[in-house]
């Protein structure tokens, strides 16, 4: 129980230091490529261009990655149970890939994050975004305009982002 409040107490100040950082630079921190270059042979230029040409709420989406990172690929998927649009973004530098999906389905599936013993919910621009991990990789969830959004990153190397990074990821989530 005391290492859970540690972890909790940890993330507030780290999440902290990370709000003071991001308004210190003015909000205006070196972000990476969201989009693919104009003319590119991607069926959408970004997430939030396949969101919207589906007809779904883009708005709360991250805006702001570490600045090594560039759009890789956006992947759509679907069945009778769900459907999926996720985007990977990986790093020039060789610290990892970086998964946004946005998940439609008729399954309560947000369930598991509350009852995940290493993760922990912040309350941000009215969203409850729950933080944990898995197997070493950072993850964040959140549910709006019935829409279930997840950041995942998967490192690649001892010099992976930083969790204060990752927090002001999920910082740059518009309200």
């Amino acid at each position: 129980m005391r290492h859970l409040l540690w972890k909790r107490i940890l993330f507030l100040s780290l999440s902290v230091i990370c709000v003071l950082s991001f308004a210190l630079l003015g909000g205006t921190a070196p972000c990476g490529n969201l989009s693919f270059p104009q003319g590119s042979d991607s069926t959408y230029r970004s997430l939030a261009d396949a969101l919207t040409a589906n007809k779904l709420c883009a708005e709360h989406l991250p805006t702001w990655i570490p600045e090594d990172f560039s759009i890789d690929n956006i992947d759509e998927k679907s069945n009778s149970k769900m459907y999926r649009i996720s985007a990977e973004y990986v790093s020039m530098l060789g610290r990892g890939n970086l998964q946004i999906r946005a998940l439609i389905t008729s399954n309560n599936v947000l369930h598991f994050m509350e009852k995940d013993t290493d993760g922990y919910k912040l309350l941000h621009n009215d969203l409850e975004i729950y933080l944990y991990t898995n197997q070493g990789n950072y993850r964040a969830s959140w549910f709006a305009d019935d829409i279930i959004f997840t950041v995942s990153f998967y490192p690649n190397s001892p010099d992976s982002i930083t969790e204060q990074e990752f927090l002001m990821i999920v910082e740059s989530i518009p309200k």
